[in-house]
């Protein structure tokens, strides 16, 4: 191809000839001429090492940022994952939150029978492998055992929950319809008003296997066998001796007796972690066995006893060191003043939680000394700082404020204090020595403290006390 149109041929040849004369007239090093001296190497080397620090910063700022939108990016599809599984079928759902759902929709109370054959298949195949989840089967006593029933309560080899409530021909039906109802007997609930000794024929059940696998055994007699003796509700035959044995009963912890004091033996008493005793007349060596042989006792509640209790007895202060330091929870049905005879001498519960009094006031009771027993049970709460709730129902104003002084520098662990007062009780006496208890608490570093009392006292607790303190009502709002 002819390029001589556009090429001036001699002005190209004049040009390069002009640059070549330049490049061998300067003395400059430049491309063509001598090597750089060693400082201009060095400050190259420099330039280019300061060049590549940067970029690998760079580099490195990059990967970090990399990485923070990474963890974001997952976060995001972590919450985006658990929107779209609020609204996925329930199918899709991981099987721990299903158990938990299943746990919410089906769980057993006791007038239910729940058993494997009440679950359709998909749900079966999910709790299958977790029997605590529906593994309560309760079997009525009172009521006729139906083949269906039978037939699911025995498909599975689950603990059985057994409630008599009447006198019927039952147990011949039990041995009929679960022949291994003996180790599978884990709950007795006895509310009726026949002869207890009649259920346990020995002719039906096999007394020294019936109590193997017993957890807990409740006692709901009548209420006319407050007066009755044990012979008339059949405790003084076998297999209860007119007591609960230890051997008889080798896996019970929790137990709960109505209406008629029954006696618990100290090796029983040992075990037991769980006691509700609800008696009108308790003697007051009773009390003092259980507190001093109970070892694993985590919760005890008891009504009705004060009533029975005769302080001008020489013996009514008993002496003793009883240290239950598996207790949580401590109900007592008594005055704040009987409970300080009883308790706060002898007693330390280093993980008591919850404190409850419903008290019994009595016509003919003096309202004592009020420093002296402040002090005491100062002197209780001292032994149980892990207090976290406190309950004074059906207490006079008067001996609330035995609990004011106290907590101003003890149970500084206390979230929950519920009492029951009136507005003309409670406003000029008992609320402002509280409002003192609380700036106190607040100074000695206590946690934040939570008041319930009745409706009509919030009104006047709110203007009385500190903004900080949360007030609310006792009564449930239907």
């Amino acid at each position: 191809m002819d390029l001589s149109p556009f090429v001036n041929t001699n002005e190209s040849i004049d040009s390069l000839s002009s640059f070549i004369d330049g490049l061998r007239s300067n003395h400059t090093p430049v491309l063509l001429c001598h090597p750089p001296s060693p400082t201009g190497r060095s400050n190259l080397a420099s330039i280019i090492q300061d060049d590549v620090n940067t970029i690998e910063n760079h580099l490195v700022a990059v990967g970090e940022l990399i990485d923070k939108l990474s963890n974001l990016r997952a976060s995001l599809l972590r919450k985006r994952a658990a929107c779209v599984g609020a609204l996925t079928p329930i199918g899709a759902l991981p099987a721990e939150l299903l158990s938990e759902v299943f746990q919410l929709v089906a769980s057993t109370s006791g007038s239910t029978v729940k058993a494997l054959n009440d679950v359709c298949h998909y749900w079966r195949s999910i709790v299958s492998e977790k029997p605590n989840l529906w593994a309560s089967p309760w079997v009525l006593a009172g009521e006729d055992c139906s083949a269906v029933t039978a037939h699911r309560i025995h498909s599975s080899p689950l603990p059985l929950h057994l409630a008599v409530s009447q006198a019927l021909s039952w147990p011949a039906k039990l041995k009929r319809s679960f022949p291994d109802a003996e180790t599978r007997l884990e709950t007795l609930r006895w509310s009726s008003s026949a002869d207890i000794s009649s259920f346990f024929d020995s002719n039906i059940l096999d007394q020294p296997r019936i109590f193997s696998a017993l957890h807990t055994l409740k006692l709901i007699f009548p209420k006319y066998c407050s007066s009755c003796s044990t012979h008339l509700v059949g405790l003084d035959k076998p297999p209860f001796r007119g007591a609960l044995g230890a051997a008889e009963f080798p896996s019970l912890r929790s137990l709960e007796v109505a209406r008629l004091e029954v006696h618990i033996p100290p090796e029983l008493l040992s075990r037991l972690e769980n006691i509700k005793l609800n008696f009108e007349y308790m003697r007051l060596e009773r009390f003092h066995e259980i507190l001093r042989h109970s070892r694993s006792l985590k919760s005890l509640a008891i009504w009705g006893m004060a009533a029975g209790f005769e302080w001008d007895r020489p013996d009514n202060d008993l002496q003793g060191t009883y240290v239950l330091s598996h207790l949580q929870t401590l109900k007592l049905p008594l005055h704040p003043t009987e409970f300080v005879r009883l308790l706060v001498k002898t007693t330390s519960c280093p993980v008591l939680t919850i404190l409850e009094f419903e008290g019994i006031v009595r016509p003919t009771s003096v309202f004592p000394d009020y420093p002296m027993f402040s002090e005491r049970i100062r002197s209780f709460l001292q032994h149980a700082p892990k207090l976290e709730e406190l309950i004074l129902s059906k207490c006079k104003v008067a001996e609330l404020g035995l609990f004011t002084a106290p907590l101003r520098t003890h149970a500084l662990e206390l979230q929950h204090l519920t009492f029951c007062a009136s507005p003309v009780e409670a406003t000029p006496s008992f609320l402002p020595h509280l409002a003192e208890t609380v700036q106190a608490r607040q100074a000695a570093g206590a946690r934040m403290l939570e008041l319930k009392t009745d409706e009509s006292v919030v009104p006047f607790a709110r203007e009385v006390l500190p903004d900080v303190l949360n007030i609310s009502s006792t009564e449930k709002k239907s």
